[in-house]
C-alpha cells in the first residue's frame, strides 16, 4: 500500500477527483460513488446503485444483467474506533433541517451497510431516502477500504453536527488523519470538499453557509430543562421520601392543630 499522503496531495492538487457533488434524483438505496484519479475536467465519478444481498445458488435468473459486484466484507479486525480524531467541520443552512422520519430512514439504511461491508478506496458510500431528497454518507480517500460505523457516525453526530450546526442541519465532518470524511446533505451539496472556500477551518470555529455567508457564529447552546417548583429543604428524618409529608411538619394557620373543621 502507498503512503496516505499520497493520497491527500492527489486530493489538494485535483479538486475534482475527491469531492462529489451530491446527485439530484437518485433513487432511495445506497451507493458507491468511485472518485476519478484522473484530475482533467472530465474525468467524472462513476455512480453504482448497491443490490440486495446475493440470491440463495441455484435461485440466480442467467438471463438477467448481474449485480454489481459486492464491496469487500466487514470483519472483526475492523472495529469502531471513538472518539474521533476529527480536525475540520462546516455547517450548510442555506436548506431546511431534515424530516425526521426520512432522516432515520437513511440512518437505518446507513447502519446496515456499515455493519456488513467496508468503503472501498477512494469511494464515497451514501445512504438516500426519501425519494433521493437526503443522504447521510461516508467518504474513503485513502487508498485502501475503511470501514463506516454508525457508532462512529453517532459519535460525529453528537458531539459534532447537532452541537455545532443544529439538530438535523446538513454538515460534515473531517478526520484526515484517517483521510475520511462523515456527513448529511441534500442534492448539490459537495461531499467531502478538499478545502472549504476559506481557509482551513480549526475545530472552535465554524463556518455558516448561506444567508449570510461564511459568517463565524457560536456554538447552538442546548439550555438545562427548567425545573418547576423544586422541593427545598426537605425536613429530616425518616418520613416519607417521596415528598408527600404529614402536615403536622408544615403547620399553618389555616386549619387547626385537630385538622377538624374550623369553628
Amino acid at each position: 500500500m502507498r503512503p496516505l499522503f499520497t493520497a491527500a496531495w492527489a486530493c489538494l492538487l485535483a479538486r475534482a477527483s475527491c469531492s462529489w457533488v451530491f446527485a439530484s434524483g437518485l433513487e432511495d438505496g445506497d451507493y458507491t460513488v468511485t472518485l476519478p484519479w484522473d484530475s482533467s475536467a472530465s474525468a467524472a465519478a462513476v455512480v453504482t446503485k448497491r443490490g440486495s444481498l446475493p440470491p440463495p445458488p441455484g435461485d440466480i435468473d442467467m438471463f438477467t444483467d448481474p449485480e454489481p459486484p459486492l464491496p469487500p466484507l466487514r470483519n472483526s479486525s475492523y472495529p469502531d474506533h471513538i472518539p474521533l480524531p476529527k480536525s475540520k467541520y462546516f455547517c450548510r443552512y442555506d436548506t431546511f433541517p431534515f424530516a425526521p422520519r426520512a432522516y432515520l430512514e437513511a440512518r437505518q439504511h446507513f447502519q446496515a451497510y456499515c455493519e456488513m461491508y467496508l468503503v472501498p478506496d477512494r469511494t464515497i458510500h451514501i445512504s438516500v431516502a426519501r425519494n433521493g431528497s437526503l443522504g447521510i454518507f461516508a467518504c474513503n480517500l485513502a487508498e485502501n477500504p475503511q470501514p463506516c460505523s454508525e457508532r462512529e457516525y453517532k459519535w460525529a453526530e453528537d458531539k459534532i453536527l447537532d452541537p455545532h450546526c443544529g439538530d438535523l442541519v446538513s454538515g460534515q465532518v473531517e478526520m484526515q488523519r484517517w483521510l475520511k470524511w462523515y456527513g448529511r446533505a441534500y442534492p448539490g451539496d459537495m461531499l467531502c470538499p478538499p478545502q472549504i472556500k476559506q481557509p482551513l477551518v480549526h475545530l472552535k470555529k465554524q463556518v455558516w453557509e448561506g444567508m449570510p455567508k461564511f459568517i463565524p457564529r457560536p456554538p447552538v447552546v442546548h439550555d438545562k430543562p427548567v425545573v418547576e417548583n423544586p422541593v427545598v429543604d426537605k425536613p429530616a428524618g425518616d418520613g416519607p421520601a417521596d415528598g408527600d409529608f404529614p402536615s403536622d411538619d408544615f403547620p399553618s394557620d389555616d386549619f387547626p392543630d385537630d385538622h377538624g373543621p374550623g369553628p
